[in-house]
C-alpha cells in the first residue's frame, strides 16, 4: 500500500525483501546504512 501511494506522489523509495531469519539483515543493514550516509553527503553540497 505504502510503495503504491508513493509512485502515485511520484515520490522515489527503497523496498527490502528479506527472511530475518536466514541472515539476511545484516548486509541489508549496512547498505542502507551507507545509503543514508549518501544522502547526508549529498544533502551537504
Amino acid at each position: 500500500m505504502l510503495q503504491h501511494v508513493l509512485k502515485e506522489a511520484g515520490i522515489p523509495y527503497i523496498a527490502f525483501k528479506y527472511a530475518e531469519n536466514s541472515g539476511q539483515m545484516q548486509p541489508i543493514r549496512e547498505q542502507a546504512g551507507t545509503f543514508a550516509d549518501s544522502i547526508k553527503l549529498w544533502s551537504g553540497a
